[in-house]
């Protein structure tokens, strides 16, 4: 802004005057209107009118709402019995055991993690 508040010919002074005058004005009703708006695009009323396909992701599959709240609370329950018995550990064996019963494919990766203090392997 330097080259534009400092013109010698005053051509550019009766642009950066005002702009200067109400820079915190225009910062608040730009903060406003970007958040308004943001707001406005994910309401309802405005997405779903807006047509959304991929078939990586299969919308036409997906329910909009998620109605299994007993059955994710049976799970949570059934984890947390589970993770006492296995005291600072992930019950991995569990976990691809109850993934599977719900017919999805799982499998286990192997990875090591090397930070400043020390590497960790993970299995």
């Amino acid at each position: 802004m330097g080259l534009l508040t400092s013109d010698k010919t005053g051509k550019f002074n009766a642009i950066t005057k005002p702009i200067a005058l109400y820079s915190n004005l225009i910062s608040v009703v730009a903060f406003t209107a970007g958040v308004l708006s943001f707001g406005y695009f994910i309401s309802e009323q405005h997405c779903d009118r807006t047509y959304f396909s991929d078939n990586a992701l299969l919308p036409g599959l997906v329910n909009r709402e998620f109605t299994n709240g007993a059955l994710a609370e049976q799970l949570h329950d059934a984890l947390l019995r589970e993770s006492k018995s296995h005291l600072g550990k992930m019950p991995y064996s569990w976990l691809t055991a109850q993934f599977r019963q719900m017919g999805l494919e799982v499998y286990t990766h192997n990875f090591s993690l090397t930070y400043p203090f020390g590497r960790k392997s993970v299995s």
